[in-house]
């Protein structure tokens, strides 16, 4: 009949949108894994939301190696305020996360904390 017709018109074109999507999804991704994989600078994703590991990163780019002595994998996991910032540093977190949400994005000086335990000054911008 016509409606089942219709309808298996409509079902095919939600699937064909859902593929659409889900490419253009992939293919996002692997450009900003290719940029952040190449870029001089570490890049991290974190997790403002995570109840029991505050700031857990979840992406560490391969600079974080050269950066600050750990691999990727060392950090992923990890809570960023306790694992990389110094003390000064951690406490102005919840203040830099509220202007971030408010604002869209910031720029901040912070410092972190190389394997070796030198502190390393860096410019933050999120």
């Amino acid at each position: 009949s016509l409606e089942v017709l219709e309808r298996t018109v409509h079902v095919a074109r939600l699937a064909i949108e859902h593929d659409q999507t889900t490419r253009a999804l992939r293919e996002s991704e692997e450009k900003f894994r290719t940029l952040a994989e190449h870029f001089p600078d570490p890049i991290f994703v974190v997790d403002p939301d995570d109840a029991t590991v505050p700031l857990r990163i979840l992406y560490a780019s391969p600079a974080v190696r050269r950066t600050h002595g750990y691999s990727p994998q060392e950090v992923v996991g990890q809570s960023l305020l306790t694992m990389l910032d110094t003390p000064d540093t951690a406490d102005a977190a919840p203040q830099r996360l509220t202007r971030l949400f408010e604002d869209g994005s910031c720029t901040f000086e912070a410092r972190h904390r190389h394997r070796d335990g030198r502190i390393i000054p860096l410019e933050v911008r999120a």
